[in-house]
């Protein structure tokens, strides 16, 4: 190969000389100056030629001889025969040296002279020099590398390792997921219709489910008419979530007639050791996302935090108060056999949260059983019904978490209202010191929800927790609301549902005519919603501020006082009038975090976006909370999370 070469190169020096010679005489002949001129600088480029080769002669020579030093002629001959490829690198990375098997996968290629770091990659071939081994792919092959040698020269031999890692991808690809898929309340949905149409309605969406599946290969049996199990590959999980699980949206435009739709939850297990484990993980993920209100995907693993997809559409709202009176029954046993009650909401408490926890104070004390309520009175969003309450002498069971923890034992209590989240108690001590808990509450049920609550009665399609707590009432006590439980109640449902626009079934309706005949006042309720003059002009200009992202508006409110959570909550809502836009966010500062308020009337679920940046909350409304950041880095964000969810 040296010959060959060093022939190339004369015969190309030779060519070179005879075209100079030719156009030399040209040029004598026209111009004797601008000849000499010429030859001058051709002399001076030939010596710096033959300088150049004979400095790169020595240096092709040194490498040589160093990359010699390390091996005696039988090495270098069994080097250059070893099965395994190896190939030796200057001391600036350029090729010097290989052998026949890496000869033969380059397939022909000639990489003498090359840097290695353009053949391999300049990651790779970082790690390499600097951790002397790493896996990198070359000519379509995958190879551990390692490196040896010293800081003239550098030995590199290859692992080919194709064949394992495509193995193992293929094993992890193969590993067996188990899926339970769910027609969301079916029987709700088609309870009016004839047998034969509801067959047929059946088979129809059963139809597409298989579709869907069919390119899978997976085994797909039926557990009931709404209910599935399905058992694939691992590597098909991968790609329903890259298509975020078109089968939601195909069965969401599924029409039954103008009004009545279907939605599916699928719950999906994966990851684990066993079928068996499978299957747990794959009930539980169907339970979240039955939970938080269907028509979305949940996926579990053994050691991972679970992930959800859809969530675009409420579920149909649920006629039957069966459920709600066997959970009065079961509460009202539990509160029979406790000396003490406690009921605590969540930080901040609202409306919602206040009125349901007066309400259902004031039936525990019907019951002769003693209630205390856990709230922050400085951190309370509910200062005008809190007032109400204190002017008609309901004050006293009111108490911070600090005064009441010592009384907690194991004849306590607990029942939290408006949350179901261990992060936003208002007294988390409170919480770890109670031996046993109830949860009633209407958002969409979180990865970090209590998990030890005797009693979890969660109603996503509820409006609100006061609904919910105006239904348990009936059940739990014959006699009727005071005035003060009916007022209560009417301001937490009227909050959550902006005055009867959002989140409202017939059962809302009922639950607030039944108010109503308890005494409930709007005019009283709705004075519980007036503003100052201050926080008034300070909710317009954070609106002022506001700007258009796509189809969401986001606004910020920078000033860090008491009043700054409920005038940039109320500046979400406002924001919504605003033409074409389908969800809000304020961002304002709350000690060292960025705090945001969302709200949508539905079309986007606020709640998957917050829960990206770390919050929850419900589809129409929810917030987060974004520690040791700035306003533009949330905004950002922000940005990110809300174009995940399209």
């Amino acid at each position: 190969m040296k010959g060959r070469n060093s022939g190339k190169f004369w015969i190309l020096a030779v060519a070179f000389a005879l075209l100079f010679v030719v156009q030399s005489v040209a040029l004598l002949i026209y111009n004797e100056t601008l000849f000499l001129i010429t030859l001058a600088v051709f002399l001076v480029l030939i010596v710096a030629l033959v300088i150049c080769y004979n400095a790169l002669k020595r240096t092709v020579y040194r490498n040589i001889m160093t990359s010699a030093q390390l091996m005696t002629d039988s090495e270098g001959e069994s080097l250059k025969n070893f099965s395994a490829p190896i190939i030796i690198l200057s001391k600036s990375g350029t090729v010097i040296w290989y052998n026949k098997a890496l000869a033969a996968i380059s397939l022909g290629e000639n990489l003498l002279g090359s840097n290695f770091s353009s053949i391999i990659g300049e990651n790779a071939y970082s790690k390499l020099m600097h951790f002397k081994n790493t896996e990198a792919t070359l000519f379509n092959k995958i190879f551990d590398m390692y490196a040896l040698g010293n800081n003239d020269v550098k030995v590199i031999y290859f692992i080919d390792q194709t064949e394992l890692k495509r193995t193992a991808a293929e094993y992890r690809f193969s590993r067996p997921v188990i899926a339970f898929l769910e027609i969301d309340s079916l029987e709700q949905v088609l309870s009016d219709m004839r047998d034969s149409k509801k067959a047929q309605i059946c088979g129809e969406i059963q139809d597409l489910i298989e579709k869907w599946f069919s390119e899978t290969g997976g085994i797909m049996r039926t557990l009931s008419n709404s209910r599935f199990m399905l058992v694939f590959e691992q590597r098909y999980l991968k790609r329903f979530e890259e298509e975020k699980f078109r089968i939601l949206e195909r069965v969401r435009n599924y029409l039954i007639d103008e009004r009545k739709s279907l939605t599916l939850s699928i719950g999906i297990g994966h990851g684990a050791k066993t079928f068996i484990e499978c299957e747990a993980l794959a009930k539980k993920a169907l339970d979240m996302s039955l939970s938080r209100g269907g028509d979305q995907v949940a996926i579990k693993a053994p050691n991972d935090d679970y992930r959800f997809y859809g969530g675009v559409k409420a579920v149909a709202e649920k006629g039957s108060r069966v459920r709600a009176r066997i959970t009065a029954n079961a509460l009202s046993e539990l509160i029979l056999s406790s000396e003490r009650v406690v009921i605590m909401g969540h930080k901040f408490s609202d409306l919602d949260c206040l009125g349901a926890s007066v309400a259902l104070a004031q039936t525990i004390q019907e019951m002769d059983v003693p209630v205390d309520i856990v709230l922050n009175k400085n951190e309370s969003m509910a200062e005008s019904l809190l007032e109400y309450i204190c002017d008609n002498g309901f004050s006293d069971i009111i108490a911070s978490g600090e005064e009441i923890l010592p009384a907690i034992d194991e004849n306590t209590l607990l029942i939290v209202v408006d949350t179901h989240r261990k992060t936003v108690l208002d007294s988390p001590e409170i919480y770890e010191k109670a031996s046993r808990v109830v949860v009633i509450d209407h958002h969409r049920k979180a990865t970090d929800h209590i998990d030890n609550a005797v009693i979890f009665y969660d109603e996503t399609v509820a409006s609100s927790t006061c609904e919910m707590v105006a239904e348990l009432c009936q059940y739990m006590s014959n006699a009727k609301l005071t005035e003060l439980q009916a007022n209560a109640l009417l301001s937490g449902i009227m909050l959550d549902t902006k005055n009867f626009v959002l989140n409202t079934g017939v059962r809302t309706f009922e639950a607030a005519a039944y108010l109503r005949k308890c005494g409930a006042d709007p005019v009283i309720v709705k004075k519980m919603f007036s503003d100052s003059m201050d926080i008034y002009k300070r909710k317009y200009a954070v609106i002022s501020s506001a700007q258009l992202y796509g189809d969401c508006v986001v606004a910020i409110n920078p000033e860090n006082d008491s009043a700054a959570r409920l005038i940039s909550a109320q500046a979400a809502d406002e924001l919504l009038n605003v033409n074409h836009v389908k969800a809000s966010f304020v961002l304002y500062p709350s000690n060292n975090a960025v705090n945001i308020s969302a709200r949508s009337f539905g079309d986007k679920n606020v709640q998957l976006i917050m829960e990206k940046l770390g919050g929850g909350g419900h589809r129409t409304m929810a917030a987060c909370s974004i520690k040791n950041t700035t306003f533009e880095a949330a905004v950002v964000a922000l940005q990110e999370a809300i174009d995940s969810e399209g």
